[in-house]
């Protein structure tokens, strides 16, 4: 093998394992933030939701002495709900967690357009505190035979889930810099292989 086959092999091996070994340190990098956020996410939601649970209980027998039957509730986070049948209005907050509770019987439901905000066309029926200590409105919606009721309680996410969300937004920029800089190194470093 000549001297200058030799020096290209070498040089075309320490560029490949440079590369490699970079982007497999990134794709770990990476992997671990969306995993992170991931695990943080699902744990969250499993909170809001036994939360709700909670919350459902004491509705449910509220609204039964007011004559309301068929409480029906939705959890969403970040505009992507975890169950949300055909006719339940979406609504998009950026960085919140959204609950939305409806009572009502079926036909109320089909004709429930969205929640106006309080001040508007309707008007705030009650407001207390009781999944984990967020505050919870409630809208009465001006319906001709039997109000829907409408609890919306907005889950602000900590730090950490702020941080984490920014993380993995940031991840795919990082991916799409990390290749021509990987090239960029394992070239050099083959380089410099032959100047020691």
């Amino acid at each position: 093998m000549s001297l200058a086959r030799r020096n290209t092999l070498i040089a075309s091996t320490v560029f490949r394992r440079t590369v490699l070994s970079g982007l497999i340190g990134v794709i770990g990098v990476i992997g671990l933030v969306w995993i992170g956020y991931a695990m943080h996410r699902a744990q969250t939601l499993n909170d809001v939701s036994a939360s709700l649970g909670t919350e459902m209980e004491g509705l449910e027998g509220l609204y039964a002495e007011q004559g309301i039957t068929g409480l029906v509730s939705a959890l969403s986070y970040d505009g992507k709900s975890t169950w949300e049948p055909d006719w339940l209005y979406a609504i998009l907050e950026e960085d919140e967690f959204i609950i939305r509770v409806m009572t009502g019987d079926d036909e109320t439901l089909a004709g429930f357009d969205g929640i106006d905000p309080p001040g508007g066309k309707t008007r705030t029926f009650i407001e207390h505190a009781d999944l984990s200590g967020h505050p919870v409105l409630s809208f009465r919606l001006p319906l001709e035979d039997r109000s829907a009721e409408v609890i919306v309680a907005r889950f602000v996410p900590d730090r950490l889930v702020i941080l984490q969300e920014w993380l993995v937004r940031a991840s795919w920029l990082v991916a799409l810099a990390a290749i021509p800089i990987l090239l960029l190194t394992g070239f050099l470093t083959s380089r410099s292989v032959f100047r020691r």
